[in-house]
């Protein structure tokens, strides 16, 4: 039972460092906001809403510089069941 529970840590925690590597290629992405789209799949809760959070903000930085004619984003959520 001790094995298991240990596997079961690390299997987590390569669940987590996973995770934490798909949100920061997102945020990394040249441009995010330019898109108007930000798809959520696959990202644990706290890294979806800071993500959401640095899109928005791109979003709206575009809109007040002009540099977006669009005030439609949109963020597509859900566990990517025919989204």
């Amino acid at each position: 039972a001790k094995e298991l529970s240990s596997a079961g840590r690390q299997h987590e925690q390569r669940i987590l460092q996973a995770a934490k590597l798909a949100a920061d290629y997102h945020l990394n992405q040249p441009n995010v906001a330019a898109r108007n789209r930000l798809d959520l799949h696959g990202l644990q809760v706290h890294e979806a809403l800071q993500l959401s959070k640095h899109f928005i903000q791109g979003c709206e930085e575009q809109l007040r510089n002009g540099t977006s004619k669009s005030h439609i984003i949109y963020i597509i959520t859900g566990a990517g069941h025919h989204s």
